[in-house]
C-alpha cells in the first residue's frame, strides 16, 4: 500500500514549518542545540531539561510536572504517543500517530503510513524540526517521504534512529537483538557497525558523556545495569533500577548528558540517578520519553502498533 503523506486539514495546520504558536515561521535552533531537541529530551516547556510525564489511554490524560495536564475527545484511539518538538521552537509538542494518521495537538493532522508502521520522528535533515518519519518492519524500509525511502534492517531489529554523528542530523540506525548490533546508516550515506550489547538487553541510546554524539547503550534488566559505548572514551557500566523498571533515559538536570532514568510502574514513580523520586501517573500509564517506540517494540507498554 502506498503511503500518503501530506492530507491536511487546515484548520489545523497551515505547514510543518509554520505552526508555531503564534503563525510565524520559527528559525531553525542553533546546531549545537539541535542535540538537546532531538537525542534524548521530551523537554515541555523549553527549558533545555527532559519533563517527566505519563499518558493515560484509559481517560486519554497527559500527566506532567509543573501541574501539566491535558485531556482529549477524539474518534483517535491514541495507539503510540510520539512527544517531539516539530515546529522546532524548542518545546516538545504532544502527539499520538494510530495507523497512519499522525495527530500533533493544535497544530497538525495528516496521514503518512499505515497500519502495523512504526513511527520514528528525528530531524533527518537537519532543519531543527522533527520529521514526521516510519519504519516498515515487514520490509526493512524507512519512509523520510513519499518519495525518500531507504531499506535498512529486518522484521526483528528494534530502530534506534539518533544522531551518532555529531553533525545535528538523526541517523537511520537499528538494533538487532539476536546478534547485539548496532547497524548505523549516518546522514551522509556512510554505514557503521557497533558490536554493544546482547539478546534480552532493551537499547537505551543517548549522549551520556555530552560530546553531542550518541553513544549506543542497553540497560540490561536482570542486571539493572546500563551499559554505555561512549563515543568520547571509555565504555562505562552503570548500576540503576531493578527487573520490572521501564528505562526512560533523559538529560533531565539540563547539563547536556543522558541520564539513566527508569519508570516504576509499581510505584507510578520515575527514578532518575542524582534526584529523589518523582511521584507522577498511575501504574497503568506510560511513561512519555522519546525512546517510546522502543518500549511498545520490547512489550514493556501497551501493545505493539497496529496490533489489536
Amino acid at each position: 500500500m502506498k503511503t500518503r503523506p501530506g492530507v491536511f486539514i487546515p484548520a489545523l495546520a497551515l505547514a510543518l514549518s509554520l505552526f508555531a504558536g503564534n503563525g510565524a515561521p520559527q528559525e531553525p535552533l542553533p546546531r549545537n542545540d539541535q542535540r538537546r531537541a532531538f537525542g534524548h529530551i521530551v523537554d515541555y516547556d523549553g527549558d533545555g531539561t527532559s519533563d517527566p510525564s505519563a499518558f493515560s489511554i484509559e481517560t486519554r490524560t497527559l500527566h506532567g510536572m509543573g501541574g501539566l495536564e491535558r485531556s482529549w475527545k477524539s474518534a483517535f484511539a491514541f495507539r503510540l504517543p510520539v512527544p517531539a518538538d516539530y515546529n522546532g521552537d524548542g518545546k516538545t509538542e504532544i502527539a499520538f500517530f494510530d495507523g497512519g494518521m499522525w495527530h500533533v495537538y493544535g497544530h497538525l493532522i495528516t496521514r503518512f503510513g499505515e497500519k502495523g508502521d512504526w513511527p520514528v520522528p528525528g530531524d533527518y535533515d537537519g532543519d531543527g524540526k522533527a520529521d514526521l518519519a516510519l519504519w516498515r518492519p515487514g520490509s526493512g524500509v524507512w519512509l523520510l517521504s513519499d518519495d525518500l525511502q531507504t531499506s535498512w534492517g529486518d522484521s526483528a531489529d528494534i530502530p534506534v534512529p539518533q544522531d551518532y554523528d555529531g553533525d545535528g542530523r538523526t541517523d537511520i540506525a537499528v538494533w538487532r537483538p539476536k546478534e547485539g548490533a548496532w547497524y548505523i546508516k549516518y546522514s551522509g550515506g556512510e554505514p557503521a557497525f557497533v558490536s554493544w550489547g546482547s539478546e534480552g538487553d532493551i537499547p537505551v541510546p543517548g549522549d551520556y558523556d555530552g560530546d553531542g554524539k550518541c553513544d549506543p547503550a542497553v540497560w540490561r534488566p536482570k542486571e539493572a545495569k546500563w551499559r554505555i559505548k561512549c563515543s568520547g572514551g571509555e565504555p562505562a557500566f552503570v548500576s540503576w533500577g531493578s527487573e520490572g523498571d521501564i528505562p526512560v533515559p533523559g538529560d533531565y538536570d539540563g547539563d547536556g548528558k543522558c541520564d539513566p532514568a527508569v519508570w516504576r510502574p509499581a510505584e507510578a514513580k520515575w527514578h532518575i540517578r542524582g534526584r529523589e523520586p518523582v511521584s507522577l501517573g498511575r501504574p497503568a500509564d506510560i511513561p512519555l520519553a522519546w525512546n517510546i517506540w522502543i518500549l511498545w517494540a520490547k512489550k514493556l507498554v501497551g501493545p505493539p502498533s497496529g496490533e489489536n
